[in-house]
This record gives C-alpha cells, structure tokens and sequence, in this order.
C-alpha cells in the first residue's frame, strides 16, 4: 500500500522522467451551431490513460479505490 500524500501526488516512472500520460478525444454530437454569434455546442470524449506503478498489488482481482485517494489528472 502508499501512504495517502504519495497516493495523490503527481505520478513519475520511478526514474526521475514524468509519467507519460495518453489522450484520447473524440467528437460525439455537433448540437448547434450559431453562425450569426460565430460559436457552436458540441459532446466530446475525453479518455486519459497511464501506467501508475505505485498502485501495483500482489492480491488476486482488482482493488477498487475512491478517487479522491489517487493521482488524477
């Protein structure tokens, strides 16, 4: 287990570089577009995604946490 501070700061690699993070964003809905006001609404997809080596378990399954105790971009 990490302590609760380690939990929530910034993820590194454990070599000094930063966490690679990956993005992922798609558009899912134009819903208006206002010609006239030059500016539109829309739904978008957003998916961040990375490797954090200071959650690693030797338990069996998945360890479920509240995501107020972990990093979170």
């Amino acid at each position: 287990m990490i302590s609760s501070q380690a939990a929530t700061s910034r993820p590194g690699t454990g070599d000094g570089k930063p966490a690679e993070i990956q993005v992922f964003g798609a558009i899912l809905d134009v819903d208006k577009i206002d010609s006239a006001e030059q500016n539109f609404t829309l739904n978008f997809y957003v998916m961040f995604r990375w490797n954090e080596h200071r959650l690693a378990h030797d338990q069996e399954g998945s360890v479920i946490r509240n995501l107020s105790e972990i990093w979170n971009p």
